[in-house]
């Protein structure tokens, strides 16, 4: 199978689910832990925060407890973006934007990582 962080991401979605389903309110630190892990392995990762957060939500689990969970994975994630973005001027890696909108001048920009072409 092509791109070995793919299995690794549903293995960490899976282990996710249990842990979220078994976890008591004492443990906040697991769900968001496993949600960050998630969100830095592939880019499309935060869109298993948005639908956990939605399912939170929608289950009626307190949400108290959420709105903390969440923010336990909000603030680092956002200080990794941040750095991203200071570091290499954008918040997404190069290879995400190859993929994205591949042409001549994105490939041979791929190399540089500040101010990187965006056409």
């Amino acid at each position: 199978m092509g791109g070995l962080e793919t299995i690794f991401l549903a293995a960490m979605i899976v282990f996710l689910v249990y842990v979220d389903m078994m976890a008591s309110p004492g443990h906040l630190w697991q769900v968001p832990l496993l949600l960050l892990i998630i969100a830095l392995t592939r880019p499309e990762g935060v869109i298993v925060f948005v639908v956990w957060f939605v399912y939170r939500f929608w289950t009626g689990r307190s949400h108290r407890h959420t709105i903390i969970e969440a923010l336990v994975f909000v603030i680092p994630f956002s200080a990794f973006i941040l750095w991203r973005w200071l570091t290499y001027g954008y918040p997404l890696s190069n290879t995400a934007y190859l993929k994205l909108s591949p042409s001549e001048v994105s490939i041979l920009g791929a190399g540089s990582y500040r101010n990187p072409p965006l056409i």
